[in-house]
């Protein structure tokens, strides 16, 4: 997860001195997204509040943050008391496109995948989702976080 981090930050630096996202090509498009979006999921393996905190923190901002960290501990109360428990397995981002461009946000559409397990009354699940979306990407602070995610089509694969 550090690596992530490390690489969110190095792009970010490379990103913001090239001039924002109007210089972003597809492939570091894809990269910043591939750094972002999946740490949204991966968080709900943490255990501890303020460790989940932090590490949503790290790549999410404003009502986003709120929701995915309120939702985090939402699962992992249900997984205390009995209900299921989720494990991410591999995270593909598919395909990214630039759809609006606005000084320090940009709205990027994207498509991917999350595969894991779900375990609960003594069996475990495997899933495969498929998500397409748009995504909201902001600069905050110097680093670009998501500030809103809008989900137009999930699917059970």
């Amino acid at each position: 997860m550090i690596a992530g981090v490390m690489a969110v930050g190095l792009a970010t630096l490379f990103l913001f001195q090239q001039g924002r996202q109007a210089r972003l090509s597809p492939e570091r498009l894809q990269h910043l997204t591939d750094d972002l979006l999946p740490n949204v999921y991966r968080a709900i393996e943490y255990r501890g509040e303020e460790v989940i905190y932090y590490d949503i923190a790290r790549t999410t901002a404003g009502e986003l943050l709120s929701d995915v960290y309120l939702e985090t501990r939402r699962r992992l109360e249900k997984a205390n008391h009995g209900g299921s428990r989720v494990k991410v397995k591999d995270f593909d981002v598919l395909e990214v496109s630039l759809t609006v461009s606005d000084g320090d946000s940009m709205t990027v559409e994207s498509r991917w995948r999350v595969s894991g397990s779900v375990g609960h009354w003594g069996h475990i699940h495997q899933r495969q989702n498929g998500y397409h979306d748009n995504l909201q990407i902001s600069e905050i602070d110097g680093s670009w976080k998501l500030t809103g995610l809008d989900i137009l089509q999930e699917e059970r694969l």
